[in-house]
């Protein structure tokens, strides 16, 4: 299958099913989700997930 470009109705069908998907695995993260205009070479959509932690205010870690 060749490379195509995703509408953005297919780009955010994707990116809120990335977005549940990895809320539900990771609940105590900020999730961001990107997706690229246009797929793979497979005909994949191409993602890219940044998960954010806070740690929490209680730890102090050692600042040198």
């Amino acid at each position: 299958m060749a490379k195509r470009k995703l509408t953005k109705d297919e780009i955010e069908q994707v990116r809120r099913y990335v977005t549940e998907r990895e809320k539900e695995a990771y609940p105590d993260y900020s999730i961001s989700v990107a997706v690229k205009k246009e797929t793979d070479d497979d005909g994949n959509p191409v993602v890219n997930i940044t998960r954010i932690r806070e740690l929490e205010k209680s730890i102090n870690w050692p600042l040198k």
